[in-house]
């Protein structure tokens, strides 16, 4: 036979196993590449290094009944480490370290440090009260009090009737007079921690899942999250919280909440403060202002955006807290202007 003939033969032979072989490496790779992506989803806000103690921190908040967590736990352990050394969750001061000095990071066993630092989590939790991964507010005050300790989270309520990030660095600056230290915790730990903790992180739970995702800060989306918290809470003219709000009052209660402070005012002067922000670049915080003249002499209303076209406010008298479509009807037809207040 011929080489030429000897060498299609053997092509004909040969290319379909070839081929098969192409076919199953392809896809065993891009299987492992499904599951690389899908794990990233998870929290692609916190490092490799956090990422990597999932399995950990999955089975011990199941331990520890705090599984829906797991997200949060991740956000706490990227802002006190990253995920690096032997206490990544930074648990040797807490009171559920019971084999090393209660020194900063006595602990030398990284998986101890995890169990430890859940069981303080899950201790502030219950303190504030948390009714799930949708309850921001309380979540909010089960961070500081992970941060603070000492009693915080009672003082906070009992004083203020939750946590503030002005509450927050005046119970910093009360223990650090009482204790004479330079300093005391970490009066910033909240927006810190949350930084990692995004809508992404989310689940679809009660009226979290009212977030929709798109553009957005992480300060924006701690005022979006503030906002939502109020949902169903009654109209009352004048009123800017903690449980009765006008539209206006809405707006300043979250910002304030998020250590954005300002003025309380009314709708025409928020419509002048900030920054200006197109109506195609609105993120997620962002308030939007509505007029009935298309002028400022017009404007009536306010509300906050939440991404995907929809707005939190308090509507009016006999209408709760609640979200609203911009993109057709009434607030479409008065849509007048968007600012940035942080």
């Amino acid at each position: 036979m011929k080489p030429k003939k000897i060498l299609a033969v053997l092509s004909a032979t040969l290319l379909p196993f070839f081929l098969f072989f192409i076919i199953i490496i392809s896809s065993v790779a891009g299987g492992e590449g499904e599951n690389r992506s899908h794990n990233e989803m998870e929290n692609s806000n916190v490092s490799k290094e956090v990422l990597a103690y999932t399995s950990v921190i999955s089975q011990y908040a199941q331990k520890y009944n705090v599984a829906e967590y797991v997200p949060l736990i991740q956000a706490v352990m990227m802002q006190e480490s990253g995920g690096r050394g032997n206490d990544p969750m930074q648990s040797s001061e807490g009171s559920f370290n019971k084999k090393f000095d209660h020194k900063p990071n006595a602990i030398t066993d990284p998986i101890y440090s995890i169990e430890c630092g859940i069981q303080e989590l899950k201790s502030c939790l219950e303190q504030a009260k948390v009714k799930g991964t949708y309850d921001i507010e309380n979540i909010y005050l089960a961070l500081q009090g992970y941060n603070f300790g000492n009693g915080y989270i009672k003082w906070a309520v009992e004083n203020y009737g939750g946590y503030s990030q002005a509450n927050a660095q005046m119970f910093s600056e009360k223990m650090r007079a009482k204790l004479g230290w330079s300093r005391y915790g970490d009066v910033n730990y909240v927006p810190h921690v949350m930084r990692y903790y995004t809508v992404d992180s989310l689940d679809d739970e009660a009226n979290q899942g009212e977030i929709v995702k798109g553009k957005g800060s992480p300060k924006g989306e701690m005022i979006a999250k503030m906002a939502l918290t109020k949902l169903g809470c009654p109209y009352l003219w004048g009123a800017s919280g903690p449980n009765k709000f006008d539209c206006s009052g809405l707006v300043y209660w979250a910002h304030y909440q998020c250590g954005v402070k300002f003025e309380r005012t009314d709708t025409k002067h928020l419509a002048r403060m900030g920054k200006a922000v197109q109506k195609d670049n609105l993120s997620i915080g962002d308030i939007i202002l509505f007029s009935n003249n298309n002028k400022l002499s017009g404007v009536h209303h306010v509300g906050i955006y939440i991404g995907g076209g929809k707005m939190v406010h308090a509507p009016e008298t006999g209408k709760p807290v609640q979200t609203k479509t911009i993109k057709s009807g009434y607030y479409a037809d008065q849509y007048y202007c968007a600012r940035r207040l942080y």
